[in-house]
């Protein structure tokens, strides 16, 4: 997974809460399936 550093900030969760930050990681279709296969 990589990290995009596209990090923002979720406007439905109040300013303020430690919730409200959201990262967006993106993951290449193979590693997904990988993932998928192995149930990790």
């Amino acid at each position: 997974m990589l990290n995009t550093g596209q990090n923002f900030e979720h406007p439905a969760v109040p300013a303020g809460s430690a919730l409200r930050e959201h990262v967006l990681y993106r993951l290449s279709r193979k590693r997904w399936e990988m993932f998928r296969i192995q149930g990790s």
